[in-house]
Formats: C-alpha cells, structure tokens, sequence
C-alpha cells in the first residue's frame, strides 16, 4: 500500500468511527426531544389548562415551543454534521478505490477538439477524469481549459506551480471543498442569475411594500373593534398581485429550488476564505472573492424563503397580508443590484479554486512525479524515466529521452503493439501536465514551453462527405498552419496518410516531413514504414530513428517497451496471425 492510500485509509477510519458517534448521539437526542414533548404536553394538559387563564396557556404554549425548539436546533446540527460526515467518507473512499463516478470526465464540458481525443484529455479513463475533482461547472470548464488551451507562457506556468504546491499538503481544505461541492452543487441545476432589467427597485415600491402589512394590521383592528368590513380591505393587495404576476413569475423561475446551490457555494466561498495563502495566484483569488460568501448566503436564504409560495394556503395568507411575492421579487431584484456585477467574478473564481484543488489532488496523489524546469529558446524537451500518466504503475515501463537539441524530426518505428503510440501519448500527455502547472511523470524534466499538435485518430464524416483520408489531410493543414504561428510546437503524428496506397504514403510522408524540418517545432512520427528512416541518412543532424522492438521467444511474442536509437528490425503480423489460426 503507498504512503498516500495508508493515508485515505486512516482518515476513512477516523472518519467511520466519527460516523458511528453521531449516529449514536443522533439516537439519543431523539429520545431526548420525544421526552421533552410528553413533558410539556403533561405540563400543558394537567397544569396550565386548569388554571383556565388565556394569558397564562399562551405564555406557556409559547415557552413551550422555544424550550421543545433547543433540542430540535441541536439534533439538526447532528444530523448535517453526520451528513457531511458520510459526504467525505464518500470522498476518501473514492481515493482508494474510485469505484464511484463522482466527477465527470469532460467530455461535455470539451469542444471538440483533436488534441483531446488523439492523447485522451478528456473522455472515460482520460486524464481530465484522472484529474477531475470539481463539482462546478465553473471549476469542470477551468480544468478543461487548463488542459487544452493553455498558451506556453512560462511566467504562467511558474505561479501555477507554486499555487498548486501550496495547496498540495492542505489535504483538510481540499477534502472540504470536495464534499461541500458533493453535498449541495453536484445534483441541481446549476441555474445563475440573470440580466434581466431591474424593475421593482424603484422609492415607489419600497413605500408601498413598507407601508401595506401595517395597513393590512391596522385594517384587521378596525375590523376587530369597529365594523367587520374593514376585513376585507387587505384583499386589495391582490389587484397588484395579479398586475404583476408575469413579471414576479420569471424571476421566481430564476431561483426556484437554487437554496441548497447557493448555500453550498457561499459555504465554498467561506471556507476558502478562511485559508491563508502565499501564493500569488491564490491570494488575487481570495481578493477577488472577498464577500461573496455573505453576498450569496444572502440569495440562499432569499431563494428558500421564495419557494414557500409552494404551499397554497401560506402563500394567499402572507400575500395578503405583506404582498409576499411582490416582496420576494423586490428583494431579488435589490441582491441583483448589489451584487451581480460580481457575480459572474466570484463563481469563475470558485471554479479556478476547484481546478487548482484538483491539480493539487493530483499531485498529492502522485507524490513520486516531479515539478519539470523551464528553460527559454528553442524547441526542447528532456525528459527521464518518463512514464504514461494513464498506466498503472507497477506494470510500467519507463523511457528516457532527449528531443530538439540534437534533431527536429523523430521517425519512431516498430512492430504492431511495441508502444509506439503509447510512448507518443506519455509525451503529449506529459507536456500537457507540466504546461497545466502540474508535476509529471518522471524522474526529471527540463522543457521548453510551446505548442502542442497531433494527428492520431481521424475519423470519415457522412453528413459532411468527407472521407478518412481527407479529414486527416485537414487536421494536418490545421497543423501545418499552426506551426508557422510565433513560438514552438511540438508535433505527435501516429501512422499518417493510411488512406492511401503504400508508396504515395510513404513519399506524401517524406514531403511532410521535410517540410516541418523547417519550422520551429519538433516532431515525433510513429510509423510501420521502415523507409523513412532513410530520412535520417538525406538529412544527418535534423532526423533521428528510434524503435520499440518485440523478441518470439518459445513462442510468445514478448515486448520491453523500451525506445532505443535505430530502425525496428523484427515484424509480428505474420507470427499473430499463425498463433489465432487465421493463416
């Protein structure tokens, strides 16, 4: 077991036993609040109803009702500590085993993208799943930026880094913020507040909305104590009601059942708050969300107090009386007034916050990965004992290479399932984690920020008659195009021009090649077509070979994963096809 499930494993039994406690303090307490309630009924039914005073039964109902009240306050406090609780055994339970889909993969969150699919960014066993511990959609779209459409800024990239290191050991924080977005953001709809033109913050209202329940009082003592008529002038409230029932709807609609929603991100917004930092990133976040917490705690309760127009006999009552919704729609309207201008602002902030929570998951996670060193200049990348950030550990074989300074283009040859295209993956994915700010898998990196392309996986289109092979040549004119845009690229092609017949792929392949020689970019091509290593021999110094090989020993087809100079000299076709009896 590694250090950090030993880790999850202990706090999962802390957690468990903390668990039992409240469930056992909860039980008492029941009984505590059914002992309180015969007692006051006894008190009520054999003490206070004899003595036969009003005054007397009301003060008593009402003590009554506080005292029975204390407990209730305490229970429900029991009960949400147990709830979050068994929230964070979810979480912690999810390290160990990720049994449990908690947290999404990206794919809707994603346009659709080629470097996404070709190196699995996103999608079911990505590394944005791998990654992913964000319950907004603010913090899912952050993450999926963060991955796929970062420029090579290194001044980025270091601040990053040190945020992501700073919040890396607050395992505490992290959970937190995980299970308050797990208990009250990941099953609604995440509706926000709209722009709508402000209608009923206006001196007019106010007055009216002030002045009616004292009317509506003032109306029921004349009625008590001069003519009963006078009941029935509150009922003119309903004349405004029904002028203003559109526009009251609309904007109820906006936050109709959003209560727990903006509860637990005014609770994400307060903890983080609570936090102290260093970092530069992190601190201009909590400036940027200094206040959101009460602001929207504020919507909260306003959101719960609205949906009680749900039940029908309250709502004519409190309509009639106070012009409830006219209310509600008021005060609505006033929070938006206050505070939407920075609403936007505070939820993209809480959604940086996820990301960085999630890259710093990561990085606890994978304490043996590194944080890469940046250099400046040209195309570089030196990478050792790298290994592919999707594949188990302790059934990986790592690779050491060095690309740029000795070369601009790499032919990588080899058989079917050597891991050719594997050791492509592990490098695109590894630049994507160490230009995201995140530590990668190897044992150093030195690299130099740039442009990531790839050509991998083309698919032919129906609706738009668009054939395999030309979808590819498409994304390889996209890539031809980026290149020549300022700073360096670095280019993974896997197998290209398959849809064409062998010697025009072999010499489109060379033409290519040629080309990217000379751009700012390095380029890795995987392929099966041994002559282009001859490139190697025309252009001395800007091509280099490298091969994954296989080895048939008694009768296996055995594979070291292993990338060595040169040009692949076994074949397995012929050998696989005997073994599952096709020839």
């Amino acid at each position: 077991m590694s250090t950090r499930q030993s880790i999850y494993t202990a706090r999962l039994l802390d957690l468990n036993q903390k668990r039992d406690r409240l469930k056992s303090a909860s039980r008492q307490m029941g009984w505590v609040r059914l002992l309180v309630f015969l007692t006051l009924a006894a008190i009520l039914i054999w003490v206070i109803i004899p003595l036969q005073s009003p005054l007397i039964f009301l003060g008593a109902l009402v003590v009554g009702v506080v005292i029975f009240l204390l407990p209730l306050s305490h229970h429900q406090k029991l009960l949400d500590s147990l709830a979050y609780t068994e929230t964070l055994i979810r979480v912690n339970q999810y390290e160990i085993d990720r049994n449990e889909k908690l947290f999404s993969d990206g794919v809707t969150y994603a346009e659709h993208s080629s470097l996404a699919a070709d190196i699995d960014i996103v999608g079911h066993g990505s590394l944005y799943q791998l990654i992913n511990r964000c319950m907004t959609s603010f913090g899912n779209m952050a993450l999926v930026k963060n991955l796929i459409a970062n420029a090579p800024n290194p001044d980025f990239i270091l601040k990053r880094q040190s945020a992501v290191q700073e919040l890396t050991p607050e395992i505490n924080l992290r959970q937190d913020l995980i299970a308050i977005g797990l208990q009250g953001i990941s099953n609604v709809s995440q509706k926000t507040v709209s722009e709508s033109k402000l209608y009923y913050t206006t001196s007019g209202w106010k007055v009216l909305l002030t002045v009616w329940p004292f009317l509506s009082a003032a109306a029921i003592g004349l009625g008590i104590y001069v003519h009963g008529a006078f009941y029935a002038l509150p009922f003119l409230a309903w004349w405004p009601l029904m002028q203003q029932s559109k526009r009251v709807n609309e904007l109820y609609r906006e936050t109709s059942g959003t209560s727990s929603m903006w509860k637990s991100y005014a609770k994400l917004f307060n903890r983080f708050d609570k936090a102290s930092f260093k970092s530069e990133e992190l601190v201009a976040l909590k400036s940027v969300t200094h206040g959101a917490s009460e602001a929207i705690q504020k919507l909260a309760k306003l959101s719960a107090r609205w949906d009680q127009r749900q039940n029908g006999l309250a709502i004519g009552f409190m309509n009639t009386l106070s012009l409830f919704d006219i209310k509600c729609a008021f005060d609505y309207e006033g929070w938006k007034r206050d505070h939407q201008p920075q609403l936007g602002s505070w939820l993209e902030a809480i959604g940086h916050v996820e990301m960085l929570n999630s890259l710093a998951t990561f990085a606890y996670n994978h304490e043996s990965y590194v944080y890469p060193t940046l250099k400046s200049g040209k195309p570089e990348i030196n990478i050792q004992n790298m290994g592919h950030p999707l594949v188990a550990t302790t059934s990986i074989v790592t690779n050491s290479i060095q690309l740029g300074s000795d070369g601009a283009v790499y032919v990588i040859t080899g058989s079917n399932m050597s891991g050719k295209s594997t050791f492509l993956r592990a490098v695109g994915l590894n630049m994507i984690l160490a230009q995201a700010g995140a530590p990668v898998f190897a044992q150093t990196m030195t690299f130099v920020p740039m442009f990531l392309h790839t050509s991998f996986r083309q698919s032919d289109s129906v609706q738009e008659s668009t054939s395999y092979f030309m979808a590819e040549l498409k994304r390889l004119k996209e890539i031809m195009t980026a290149v020549d845009q300022p700073g360096g690229s670095l280019v993974l092609l896997d197998e290209i021009l398959r849809g064409t017949n062998s010697e025009d792929k072999s010499h489109g392949s060379e033409v290519l090649l040629e080309k990217l020689m000379t751009k700012n970019a390095i380029t890795l091509l995987a392929t099966h077509d041994l002559k282009l290593g001859e490139l190697q021999t025309a252009h001395p110094g800007k091509v280099l070979n490298y091969c994954f090989e296989s080895e048939i020993r008694e009768g296996e087809l055995l594979f070291d994963y292993t990338i060595r100079p040169g040009i692949a000299k076994n074949k397995n076709a012929t050998f696989l096809m005997k073994k599952m009896g096709i020839v």
